[in-house]
Order: C-alpha cells, then sequence, then structure tokens
C-alpha cells in the first residue's frame, strides 16, 4: 500500500496518478468492485 500513501505525499500530478493506477493494480478485487457497484469503487 505504499502507493498509495504516498500519492498525498508527492507533489509532482503524473506521479500521483501511476501511484493511484498502481494501487488499483495491487489490488485485483478493486476494479471487479468498481464494475459490480458504478461510482463506489472509483
Amino acid at each position: 500500500m505504499g502507493s498509495y500513501i504516498n500519492i498525498g505525499v508527492v507533489g509532482n500530478e503524473d506521479t500521483i496518478i501511476e501511484n493511484i493506477l498502481n494501487f488499483i493494480d495491487l489490488i485485483p478485487n478493486f476494479k471487479f468492485y468498481s464494475v459490480c457497484h458504478p461510482g463506489e469503487g472509483a
């Protein structure tokens, strides 16, 4: 969960986006949850 924690610390927007994408990739069920519950998983 390091990437998630670093989101609020890093000032570079591109890096923040990458951290968010990396965090989502670390949780396989996250995308699945987003599909089953639109607006809640994202």
